[in-house]
């Protein structure tokens, strides 16, 4: 079945950016990058996930697009404020492309990409 509005998932063919952005730019982070920096780094010990948002996926930057290595990627959209998918019987959320970049392990630099790894702000350090 089509979708009655395009609004799809990324299970039923939804994109969520592109890849083809202008890499590190120069300029602010949206807000709401620094919001998540601020509840990722207030998590209980350090670990686990944001309650309320998708986030502490593994992200490889196989095409080193970042210094540094691997990263932990986290949603900045809270999953109840996201639409969900038109899908006929999906309730799944569209997550959309903005994305906060931590350290995989330790501490170092932190980004923001707000078309899905094609763009990339500095938010800060970690932790």
């Amino acid at each position: 079945m089509l979708a009655r509005n395009g609004s799809l998932c990324g299970r039923h063919g939804g994109a969520s950016g592109s890849p083809g952005g202008a890499g590190v730019v120069e300029g602010p982070a949206p807000a709401k990058a620094f919001d998540m920096l601020d509840k990722v780094k207030s998590r209980a010990g350090g670990i686990g996930k944001v309650p309320g948002y998708e986030g502490n996926g593994s992200w490889a930057n196989k095409a080193g697009d970042l210094p540094g290595g691997a990263y932990r990627e986290w949603d900045v959209n809270a999953t109840a404020d996201l639409p969900v998918c038109s899908f006929a019987g999906c309730t799944r959320p569209i997550r959309g492309g903005e994305r906060l970049l931590t350290p995989k392990s330790g501490s170092g630099s932190v980004y923001c990409t707000p078309d899905h790894y094609g763009t990339f702000y500095y938010v800060g350090e970690y932790p």
